[in-house]
């Protein structure tokens, strides 16, 4: 019986990249023009994923929404109103992505457990 780790060690190391990834995000949710990054995740033929972070794409009826708000900004701006950075992280999203990144990560930390205990079982079964 072959007992492949590989699965959840990539799946630990995919969602550390998703946490940080989100947290990169957070931490600049107050620069100007910042572009939020996204984690993209391929199945292996093999088993386990290939993780890759890309600068976050935004849709056009967000980029509408930034113009609009921008203009609305300038306005306020002009009256001397503090604004808001102009970026594209949403803070809920993001709060919502390190959650789930969590329990994914503690899922596959289990799963290694689990397989740790068994192997561990089998050598003592075996002598």
């Amino acid at each position: 019986m072959a007992i492949h780790f590989e699965p959840s060690k990539s799946g630990l190391l995919a969602e550390q990249r998703r946490l940080d990834a989100s947290a990169h995000n957070v931490a600049n949710v107050g620069t100007d023009g910042f572009r939020g990054q996204g984690v993209t995740a391929q199945e292996r033929p093999s088993g386990g994923v290939d993780v890759r972070v890309d600068t976050a794409e935004v849709s056009a009826e967000a980029r509408q929404a930034q113009a609009d708000a921008e203009g609305a900004q300038g306005e306020a701006q002009a009256e001397g109103a503090v604004t808001q950075p102009r970026n594209d992280v949403n803070v809920v999203n993001e709060t919502v992505n390190q959650v789930a990144a969590k329990a994914a990560f503690q899922a596959n930390a289990k799963v290694l457990e689990t397989q740790d205990r068994t192997i561990g079982s089998l050598l003592d079964a075996t002598g």
